[in-house]
């Protein structure tokens, strides 16, 4: 299986160049579409296991880390070319209809189940092992601001006899209290990638 999508995702990378080299070339379009789809691995993603104990605190920490990778891969055209991302939505319905998240933990043989039942044929698993948070620390600076400003207009008259508006020019200032406040996250965790069918971590 898997030797089969490397050689027609080679054929659509092939196809591709065709195209790229000589636009029209015969049946090259339809022939990249075609390889393309036959390429196409489709992964999921099940919520990661929280070994810290602390991921709640802060929102939904493993969600938000899904949905990032989920939106970087589709955002990138080289990556989500012949990669399909199955949806938070249709695995948590899965998770809950099947009960398989009942205990808060997701091992690797119910991942593997999860897998076969939204039908991809790889499923990527992890944990988050710390979460360290660094408060928020505010800091604050005092300034004198100067600026020149249009103060008011005045008529003023050319020697034609031709009258003007030009303003009255002034310096104001004021005393500026800017407040830079910083926080900061780290998170350490590790992920395996599951072959569906086979069981084995790659």
């Amino acid at each position: 299986k898997d030797r089969n999508i490397d050689s027609q995702k080679q054929a659509a990378k092939a196809f591709a160049a065709a195209q790229e080299a000589m636009p029209g070339y015969k049946d090259a379009a339809s022939a990249y579409q075609t390889s393309r789809k036959a390429a196409i691995k489709r992964i999921a993603i099940v919520p990661f296991d929280d070994r810290t104990g602390k991921s709640r605190q802060y929102g939904d920490v493993i969600g938000t880390i899904v949905d990032g990778v989920i939106s970087n891969v589709k955002n990138d055209p080289a990556a989500s070319e012949f990669l399909e991302i199955e949806s938070r939505d249709q695995l948590d319905r899965v998770i809950q209809e099947q009960k398989l998240g009942a205990s808060g933990l997701l091992n690797d043989r119910t991942a593997t189940k999860i897998g076969r039942l939204v039908g991809v044929q790889e499923i990527i698993t992890g944990k988050l092992t710390q979460i360290i948070v660094t408060p928020s620390q505010t800091t604050s600076r005092n300034y004198l601001q100067q600026a020149r400003v249009c103060d008011r207009h005045r008529e003023t008259i050319d020697s034609k006899g031709k009258k003007h508006s030009e303003c009255v020019w002034d310096a104001i200032s004021a005393q500026v209290t800017q407040h830079h406040r910083t926080a900061g996250v780290a998170i350490t965790g590790s992920y395996s990638v599951i072959d569906v069918k086979t069981g084995a971590v790659k």
